[in-house]
């Protein structure tokens, strides 16, 4: 019987063998975009401090794993005017260096608020409209002893909801579609209350 051309010819004769792809064995590094959202207020005070040792903490874990390429974001938040006048949200940009994002942490300080909820509600849609990388794993870490406006808290100076619209059903909704997890850390026993 006559045999074909395989397909599973060898090298040619007097070719020279490709050597090995060092780097065909190493996987890229995981990317993971990490956003901490956290209450400011003045309530916070007993908690501020727990908050950014918390921050610190996961941003050196991260950075110091091998194989990821870790970056780090913050939304600090308060309350809406007349509540609060110092801010809503402060948006401090995802980072990959740490001396950088532990200066943002450094800068969070308790203080301000009002009523019992809070500017929880623009925190979450602040996260959610940061330049989250498509390939990363994105994470927010959400820290508070409050909840939003408008889930029928005594007190609450913004009955409907969020001054500014932002819904944050809707908004965790649009988190899960966008492959965003939401971990929330409920500093005091009297939430909901």
């Amino acid at each position: 019987a006559e045999l074909g051309p395989s397909a599973e010819a060898g090298p040619a004769a007097g070719a020279v063998p490709k050597p090995p792809d060092d780097d065909a064995d190493k996987a890229s590094p995981q990317q993971i975009d990490v956003v901490f959202s956290v209450d400011c207020t003045a309530s916070m005070g007993p908690y501020i401090r727990a908050a950014q040792g918390s921050c610190t903490r996961i941003m050196t874990q991260l950075s110091e794993a091998e194989a990821c390429d870790a970056r780090f974001g913050l939304v600090a938040y308060r309350d809406h005017a007349p509540q609060d006048t110092t801010f809503v949200t402060r948006v401090f940009d995802f980072t990959a260096d740490a001396a950088t994002f532990q200066q943002h942490v450094d800068w969070m300080s308790a203080q301000g608020g009002g009523d019992g909820p809070e500017a929880v509600a623009a925190s979450l849609a602040a996260c959610v409209a940061m330049p989250w990388r498509p390939a990363a794993t994105k994470v927010v870490v959400h820290i508070a002893d409050a909840p939003p406006h408008g889930l029928g808290e005594r007190g609450d100076g913004f009955p409907d909801g969020c001054p500014d619209g932002h819904d944050p059903l809707l908004t965790a909704t649009e988190m899960l579609q966008r492959s965003i997890a939401c971990y929330a850390v409920g500093c005091e026993p009297a939430l909901g209350e």
